[in-house]
């Protein structure tokens, strides 16, 4: 039997390279980062290693106890792309000696008369500490004596042998239940065990017998069955089974990238130190259901006008404002669904009504109400009182109730008479100057008369002899707009102004609307459609409100909201109509016209999933569904084997339930099973995920002559 070998030994500090054909130049040998200089280092200990400085072997080639004279021991390796054979016969005693080995992987083969030949391969320890030591940039080597005991065998069947025997299962079909074997694969014992005594530095690995088809080795017949003869000592002989790592197809179903079932034969490692893959899982039935209609496409939304609206609104549409009084300010505001700028005006000589125009709108009431701040008090008559005297005075506002002219107190004082019994303007005005300093109702301190707007303001000096004596004056005041109440929000508003009439002002008040955004109505358009529609498309809505731009889907009538566009619609003889004969508009108020977005309906075919009775084959009942969509009526559903080679026949079904929405028929998952037929598999893949196993672990086991154990092979399910 011919066998080849590579060997790559891997070491601690430095790795050398072995069997390399082609290599010219000196191995590299990588250094610690702690060894300055490390490639001249590295050189050092190459060229000790070529001159075999760190290693000599003894061996002792024994038959059990009993040295083997002239056994023949050969040694192979590299150096330098070169093969290196060294060649010794043991001694009476069965030593061997070898000088000046080098390291970097070695096999070996050991040979005498009557006795199997046999091969194994040695390792070598290779590290600082243990080989060599570097002292000043220079490598020191630790020539190391290593030492092993290595057994030979004597030719003879029958005669002190033992027996290895078993079968060999292996999982090359995972779509049946019944484990395939393993034929006309070589099986070989490995007799490293029964070398003893080895050193530190030495390791040995497959030590078998170097025989053609006879003692050691085994081909595995059609049934997966070997029988393996090995040799025995009188002390017991330590073997275990070289087991090889076996690369084959295996039959497997799986789902590809596109989730469509696959059956195929999949390349799948083996061995004994494989992790095995997980077994997917496959239905073993597939749905046979039809697709449904042609998506319709062409709908559009014309006819996109303003729907009117109140004139004020409160946080939410429809419903009336929260606040019915909007006060003046010198920036922009916003009063839910409007914004404006609102300016109060100065120098009114009585409150302005409010004027609302709109083509369409109606019904709204806005009252201004004033604020009064008095600038100046003008004495019209000096009147006569004693001389030096404090005359009295008040200062009232007069407005309407429904007691008839009501007055309001502003503010009351004094003024002295001058020799001559007059009351001045120069000391009217000293008498003043506290009040359009500290009072309300003077100067710049506008104030406002709950209980109604003000009539007139008037100063009244008391009398002192009579009547006729008593001085007057005028009160010169300014009115401007403190505020608008809301008395009704109106209706039907789409570009309203509102102004401000009457008053004879300085400076008129304003009311500038700079948005008034409004819910917008449309229609449908059937007209341009390429292909007739049965389910819905979808309506997205994009608005513009606030500076900002953004998605709904919601309309409304004047009773109802809806979320979604889709629920008032319906197709019906291929176009796409309202369910109802009513006026639908937008939720969502826009500055600007809406553009409305058609996305077309996608038809997706129905679904349904099936539970099968493992051990009936039967189908038992269906737990998953997708109701798919698109559909004109209701359609036929069966079922059929995953593939040609998987059973199962006989199962029928009928779809029973659902609705009809516009020319679409909406299937609501219930199906009747009429037949659950028989012979259906749940997994197409029967094998469950199952790991390399071994029935007799022979690691610790002494074989004597006439032994016969069993050791069963599972290789199992092996990884993809």
């Amino acid at each position: 039997m011919k066998k080849n070998y590579l060997i790559i030994l891997v070491l601690s500090v430095f790795v050398f390279a072995s069997c390399s054909e082609t290599e010219s130049e000196p191995s590299v040998i990588n250094i610690n980062n702690d060894v300055r200089d490390s490639a001249n280092i590295a050189t050092q200990i190459q060229t000790l290693n070529d001159a075999g400085a760190f290693y000599n072997v003894s061996m002792k080639i024994l038959n059990g106890t009993t040295p083997i004279d002239g056994a023949q021991v050969k040694l192979t390796s590299s150096v330098n792309g070169e093969t290196i054979e060294m060649t010794e016969n043991a001694d009476a005693s069965g030593n061997v000696v070898f000088d000046g080995i080098t390291v970097g992987g070695n096999f070996i083969e050991v040979s005498a008369e009557g006795y199997y030949s046999a091969l194994g391969i040695i390792d070598f320890k290779f590290e600082r500490g243990y080989n060599y030591e570097i002292i000043d940039g220079v490598v020191t080597p630790i020539t190391k004596s290593e030492t092993a005991i290595i057994p030979l065998y004597r030719n003879g069947e029958g005669e002190n042998t033992a027996k290895i025997k078993g079968q060999i299962k292996i999982e090359t079909d995972v779509t049946n239940k019944v484990s395939e074997v393993l034929k006309n694969k070589l099986i070989r014992a490995d007799f490293s065990g029964n070398i003893i005594n080895v050193s530190e530095g030495l390791t040995f690995k497959e030590y078998s017998l170097n025989v053609e088809g006879g003692l050691g080795e085994d081909l595995t017949d059609d049934n997966g069955q070997y029988e393996i003869i090995v040799p025995t000592s009188q002390n017991g002989t330590q073997i275990n089974l070289i087991i090889p790592q076996l690369q084959v197809k295996q039959k497997l179903a799986y789902l590809n990238e596109f989730d469509e079932p696959v059956l195929d034969s999949v390349l799948t490692t083996f061995g004994t130190n494989e992790t095995s893959s997980s077994i997917p899982f496959v239905s073993g039935i597939k749905t046979i259901i039809p697709e449904p209609a042609e998506p319709g496409a062409g709908l559009q939304v014309t006819n996109i006008k303003k729907h009117p609206r109140r004139l004020f609104e409160s946080g939410s549409p429809y419903y009336s404002p929260s606040s019915n009084q909007l006060f003046p300010g010198g920036s922009i505001q916003d009063m839910n669904k409007m914004k404006f700028k609102f300016q109060s005006g100065n120098g009114y000589k009585s409150v302005p009504e409010v004027v609302i125009e709109d083509a369409t709108g109606a019904n709204a009431l806005v009252n201004a109400e004033g604020e009064y701040a008095i600038k100046s008090i003008t004495l019209d008559s000096t009147g006569f009182y004693p001389s030096n005297t404090n005359i009295n005075y008040d200062i009232l506002a007069y407005y309407q109730s429904s007691w008839g002219t009501r007055s309001y107190y502003i503010y009351e004082g004094s003024v002295i008479t001058n020799n001559s019994g007059e009351i001045t303007q120069e000391a009217l005005d000293e008498s003043l100057e506290f009040a359009f300093v500290e009072r309300d109702w003077f100067g710049e301190r506008y104030r406002h008369l709950s209980n109604g707007e003000v009539d007139s303001i008037k100063i009244n000096f008391d009398s002192y002899y009579y009547n006729s004596s008593r001085a007057y004056g005028t009160v010169d005041y300014d009115i401007k707009v403190r505020m608008l109440e809301i008395l009704n929000p109106g209706d039907n508003y789409i570009d309203p102004s509102i102004s401000f009439v009457g008053g004879d002002p300085i400076t008129p008040a304003t009311f500038e609307i700079i948005e008034f955004p409004t819910p917008w109505t449309f229609q449908l358009d059937n007209s341009n459609n390429t292909s007739p529609y049965v389910a819905n498309p979808s309506i997205n809505i994009e608005f513009l409100i606030d500076g900002t731009y953004d998605i709904s889907n919601r309309i409304r009538t004047d009773e109802t909201t809806y979320d979604f566009v889709s629920q008032v619609i319906k197709s019906k003889d291929g176009n796409i109509v309202f369910k109802e004969n009513l006026d639908y508009f937008t939720y969502e108020y826009s500055i600007e016209q809406p553009e409305f977005y058609i996305i077309e309906p996608i038809h997706y075919k129905a679904d349904v999933q099936f539970n099968i009775d493992e051990n009936t084959g039967e189908i038992n009942y269906h737990f998953d569904y997708n109701r798919g969509n698109g559909y004109k009526e209701r359609f036929e559903v069966a079922v059929e084997p995953t593939f040609d080679e998987i059973s199962g026949e006989g199962a029928s079904f009928q779809v029973i339930g659902g609705s009809k929405y516009g020319d679409e028929y909406q299937w609501s998952g219930d199906l009747y099973i009429k037949n659950r037929g028989s012979g259906y598999v749940r997994n197409v893949n029967r094998i469950n995920s199952r790991s390399f196993s071994i029935s007799n672990d022979l690691s610790n086991t002494y074989l004597y002559n006439g032994d016969e154990v069993i050791v069963n092979i599972d290789y199992g399910t092996g990884r993809r």
